[in-house]
């Protein structure tokens, strides 16, 4: 059993890295993902990825930070809220 302090809930919440890697320390099942701190990180990612995939921004996003691509896209056809 896990307790969870506010302010970690706060951050499983508003963070999809950060939510990952409790999933992933904890034995939780999750995909596999991958995390970006550049640009030229994620296209070369994308250049060698298996799709279908999903793209998620981390943070806040309102609702808009999903993109699901069935085929290789070139990294500016992203919307800015993904990247």
């Amino acid at each position: 059993m896990y307790l969870v302090l506010p302010n970690l809930a706060a951050q499983l919440e508003a963070s999809k890295i950060f939510a990952k890697n409790i999933m992933l320390e904890a034995g939780i099942p999750t995909a596999n993902s991958q995390s970006f701190t550049n640009l030229s990180s994620i296209n070369d990612y994308l250049k060698q990825a298996s799709y279908p995939l999903v793209i998620k921004a981390d943070g806040l996003a309102a609702g808009k930070g999903v993109a699901y691509a069935k085929l290789r896209l070139p990294l500016w056809t992203l919307p800015k809220q993904h990247l």
